[in-house]
């Protein structure tokens, strides 16, 4: 779904933000809300997202946004997902982190199988491996940590991560959202109208609900089903 156009509100400082009842009118599901500060209040923005955060209903979002406009800083508010929302389609989102990871750990396996290699080792012997799978029709982009496999003929997309050794089913949100959008197996739940951050807040759901599992590497952890 395309993102609109934010609500802007221009704030002399982060003592002048309206009310949380004010902020809260004029945010959609489909429009969120940014605010714009001078950036010499850079620094006193965390602690006013954490206050606002505290203020508003626990599916809503706020965070520092950045610095895109010379002299000025952003912070974004946003209305996500429900709870309840999250619910109704837990049994599928469940059923495609499974079905990601099952076509993950398939495609991995192929590219360590053509190269000889143990499929645990493909982040660590990245660089001197051929990234194909022979006589398929299967196309690959290697890029940062992660492989994404983009099927030729039915357009689906499988970014894969290489970062924690055998296990391949570790989801990241926008990319997770991608592969239920391009899967022909799978239907895209209709209530994921902002790919990241809802989708996000779909994995964060399954965690506490103990459907997903976070798996550990170095510095890095992610989720996957089990």
């Amino acid at each position: 779904m395309a993102v609109t156009d934010p609500i802007r509100i221009h704030c002399p400082s982060p003592r002048r933000v309206p009310s949380t009842v004010d902020l809260v009118a004029k945010i959609t599901r489909d429009r969120h809300l940014v605010l714009e500060f001078p950036s010499k209040y850079s620094p006193a923005l965390p602690k006013l997202v954490a206050r606002i955060q505290a203020a508003l209903p626990e599916h809503f979002s706020t965070f520092v946004s950045g610095s895109f406009v010379s002299g000025t800083s952003w912070v974004t508010i946003m209305q996500g997902i429900t709870r309840e929302e999250l619910s109704e389609m837990e049994r599928d989102l469940l059923a495609a982190a499974s079905h990601f990871r099952r076509t993950a750990t398939e495609l991995a396996n192929r590219v360590a199988l053509f190269n000889g290699v143990d499929p645990a080792q493909l982040w660590d012997e990245c660089s001197s491996l051929e990234w194909r799978i022979p006589d398929s029709e299967w196309s690959l982009d290697l890029h940062g940590q992660h492989c994404m496999f983009t099927h030729q003929v039915t357009g689906q997309v499988v970014e894969v991560s290489l970062w924690f050794g055998a296990e391949f089913g570790v989801l990241d949100p926008y990319f997770f959202y991608d592969y239920m959008r391009t899967t022909p197996d799978l239907e895209l739940p209709a209530g994921l109208r902002q790919p990241f951050h809802d989708t996000a807040r779909a994995m964060s759901f399954l965690e506490e609900r103990g459907l997903l599992t976070r798996v550990e590497r170095g510095l890095g952890s992610g989720l996957t089903a089990r």
